[in-house]
């Protein structure tokens, strides 16, 4: 068994979740240990799993039921572990890096600038300030190489990659769920859309539902993969507030859309407008910022 096939065991395996994954990573990276020459009781040490963790992942880590699981994911998805030479360094590099990604599409496209987005889920489709923003902000970068990323749900991520295709510039879809879940469901068209033509990445094994944690598990991995973040709209409190704190603990850049003191989804833009991050007024801030 070579490192990444056990990496892919640890990513499928009950009971040891995103945190005691990287800890049991980085230790064998820092030790410079044969993975093979772990045992159990020692993946449960370095991984600091609890006690209740700790009976899961025991019964499942020798278990026939595991065993299934991997031949039945490795037939079913295209993946890469973060021992590989495509994983991408930033990644590997940022708050807690996921081992496994899963994907569908040019997974190329994650060597390329990544222009990472976020915004409300409340943004009408048709008549937001995220609309506007994202019409405007994009249309002029289709003859660039930058690549955009955003989460494929409601609101200002759907509009991020519909622009995005429309403009002609190329898309990677980070979801919180397998890849074969659609969520909103008003997206199956696009998701496929961008299996065919672009990129989607996930971190979750098959039949994994979208659990209101992995949105902020998704987050870390659009805020480790982008160099700047555009955030187009947020409230006061956010999940999109959160991914401009994550990227910002990666050391990348912020760049956020001022908006009217009337509108709740400009607050939190203006807030981190306030705190440092660049206004976003035309596209020649985010070519200079990226």
């Amino acid at each position: 068994m070579e490192l990444r096939d056990f990496l892919f065991k640890i990513k499928l395996c009950k009971g040891i979740g995103i945190r005691g994954e990287t800890k049991l990573y980085n230790w064998l990276i820092e030790h410079d240990l044969n993975f093979s020459e772990l045992t159990i009781e020692m993946i449960i040490k370095i991984s600091n799993l609890n006690k209740k963790h700790q009976a899961r992942f025991l019964s499942d880590f020798k278990s026939e039921s595991l065993n299934e699981r991997i031949k039945l994911n490795q037939k079913k998805y295209l993946w890469i572990s973060i021992n590989d030479y495509n994983y991408p360094n930033q990644l590997r590099e940022s708050y807690l890096p996921p081992i496994i990604l899963f994907y569908r599409g040019n997974i190329n496209l994650l060597d390329t600038p990544l222009l990472g987005i976020v915004g409300s889920r409340l943004s009408n489709q048709k008549n937001s300030n995220a609309s506007y923003s994202l019409n405007k902000l994009l249309k002029p970068l289709c003859k660039t190489n930058l690549t955009t990323i955003s989460g494929l749900a409601k609101g200002s991520d759907t509009l991020a990659h519909k622009y995005s295709i429309f403009y002609k510039l190329n898309t990677v879809g980070v979801i919180a769920s397998d890849l074969d879940y659609v969520y909103p469901k008003e997206n199956i068209q696009l998701q496929k859309e961008m299996f065919e033509n672009y990129l989607v990445i996930s971190e979750y094994p098959l039949n994994t539902k979208p659990l209101k944690s992995h949105f902020v598990e998704r987050n870390r991995i659009i805020a480790g993969l982008c160099s700047s973040l555009l955030v187009v709209e947020a409230k006061e409190k956010s999940g999109s507030l959160i991914t401009a704190n994550l990227a910002l603990q990666n050391n990348r850049n912020i760049l956020a859309v001022p908006g009217s003191l009337r509108d709740e989804l400009s607050i939190g833009c203006n807030q981190l407008i306030l705190a440092g991050a660049r206004p976003c007024l035309t596209h020649f801030d985010i070519i200079e910022e990226m």
